[in-house]
């Protein structure tokens, strides 16, 4: 009796110490329980599940099913089988942790002074779990925020030095550069902070960043082995890093093939200027600010580098700028110096300028919620509630009905849209390795497609009517298939002799 007593006075110990956090976690949780009852709708989503549904049934990666990200992401949808809910409830359950060690971290950085730690935290929260930036959705840039705020939790926090915890962070930032390579720009950030800003030295380099270099190169290297292994070495790096920096600079340029020139054209050069201007500048300034306030600064500047570096203004981008961004308010109310301020007011002037040029976009929130509680009451149709998020939803889960009773779930179909969610939703798999459109077109795989597809006619083939066919693909349909069903602006066209 007095060990059951002596557990519940712990219990309510720990939930007086932690009662801040836990609510910060609990109302976050109540805001992003929406975003698991979503339909399929988002088209990079769909994307992911499907190759998660396919690496499942044996694909390779690159080979079989084409994406240019790292491979580690595909492992998550992989991991719940490509279904949308559980990949959901991951991207949840990776915020909540990341809110929790953005709150442990934001004490170390801004002294241990709980107000502003947790004034942050609840920013954080709100910034990283609002559909504004994308919060809801499962994109890479919002798993990279586990990695990255629990490495750097882990540098911030080894008061004794301890050579195992270097490493350790070295591998989880290790590991969020294999979920995107934008990841890079948190671990530089440390680096050039370690090396330039916290020694009497112009560079020092001591045993902590040969760790942490060690850590963070040892999951690239290991995946290095797999994919040579495997006999795709070359194409791995290719389509996961090459073909990323033509991805960088095709939103300009028009093509996803790297060219240092028409990487070039993109600011590139006018932001690296704009970077090392103002690290030279923080150099000056290293003996007059707090090394938490330079990590702070060094780390916001590569962030936002990093989140730019496309050109494109997809509100996930800015994600990666959050932790950044909110530590950053947190500093003007912990060190109410002119310089702090005149640093902070400088950035938020170059935050508005960013905003400006790239024209990011946003999603609405306020309807998002009343679209989701008019459903949950009763007050809409599942129809309704599930055009809110596009006109084409419901005519998408028709068409995976229409596959699901028209195909075996072993028959692949080959889709001619950038509706990969068809894919995810009728749960087959792709007749070809490119689950887009856009990517046969801007990748220039026009004849590499039609060649599978002359090989392995698939049962099914479903047009998006909106995008202009290949004349090749025209001819293919004409001579091997029938028209089964039209709807919307898709057409599904069965294999003949069925």
């Amino acid at each position: 009796m007095a060990s059951f007593k002596s557990k519940i006075r712990e219990m309510k110990h720990f939930l007086r110490q932690n009662r801040f956090i836990l609510l910060v976690l609990f109302v976050t949780l109540l805001f992003r329980l929406p975003s698991l009852f979503e339909p399929y709708w988002y088209g990079d989503e769909g994307i992911y599940l499907t190759i998660g549904l396919a690496l499942r049934k044996g694909f390779l990666l690159y080979r079989d099913v084409f994406d240019n990200k790292p491979p580690l992401f595909y492992l998550l949808p992989a991991a719940v089988n490509g279904t949308i809910f559980w990949f959901r409830f991951l991207l949840l359950s990776s915020v909540l942790a990341s809110i929790y060690f953005f709150y442990q971290m934001s004490q170390k950085l801004l002294s241990g002074k709980e107000i502003p730690a947790k004034a942050v935290t609840v920013i954080f929260a709100a910034l990283t779990t609002l559909r504004l930036l994308e919060g809801n959705i499962a994109n890479a840039e919002i798993f990279i925020l586990l990695p990255t705020v629990l490495g750097l939790f882990l540098v911030f926090s080894n008061q004794k030095e301890k050579p195992f915890l270097y490493f350790l962070a070295g591998l989880l930032l290790g590991l969020g550069f294999l979920l995107k390579l934008p990841a890079l720009f948190d671990f530089l950030a440390l680096m050039v902070f370690l090396l330039f800003f916290t020694g009497g030295k112009i560079i020092k380099i001591g045993r902590k960043e040969i760790l942490l270099v060690l850590g963070y190169l040892l999951p690239f290297v290991f995946t290095c082995l797999f994919f040579w292994l495997k006999g795709i070495l070359g194409l791995f790096l290719n389509s996961a890093i090459v073909q990323t920096f033509g991805y960088l600079s095709s939103w300009k340029t028009g093509s996803h093939v790297f060219s240092l020139i028409a990487l070039l054209k993109t600011d590139l050069a006018i932001k690296g200027t704009i970077i090392l201007s103002l690290l030279f500048l923080f150099w000056i300034l290293r003996k007059k600010l707090l090394p938490a306030a330079l990590f702070v600064f060094i780390w916001l500047l590569f962030s936002l580098f990093g989140a730019t570096l496309s050109g494109r203004p997809y509100p996930h981008y800015l994600v990666q700028i959050i932790p950044p961004l909110t530590l950053l308010a947190g500093l003007i109310f912990l060190e109410k110096k002119k310089t702090i301020t005149l640093i902070a007011a400088s950035f938020f002037l170059l935050l508005g300028l960013t905003l400006y040029r790239y024209r990011f976009w946003y999603y609405p929130t306020i309807s998002y919620y009343q679209n989701f509680a008019q459903f949950a009451l009763g007050q809409k149709t599942k129809n309704d509630y599930f055009s809110y998020f596009g006109k084409n939803v419901p005519a998408l889960y028709r068409l995976g009905q229409i596959i699901d009773t028209s195909s075996l779930p072993n028959e692949k179909i080959f889709i001619w849209a950038d509706e990969p969610s068809i894919y995810a939703l009728s749960r087959r798999l792709p007749a070809t390795p490119y689950l887009v459109a856009y990517h046969i077109l801007d990748l220039h795989r026009e004849e590499k497609t039609l060649t599978k597809l002359e090989a392995n006619k698939p049962k099914l083939i479903i047009v998006d009517e909106k995008i202009k066919r290949l004349p090749s693909l025209v001819i293919f349909i004409q001579n091997n298939y029938l028209e089964m069903k039209s709807m919307n602006n898709f057409t599904v066209y069965l294999k003949r002799g069925i």
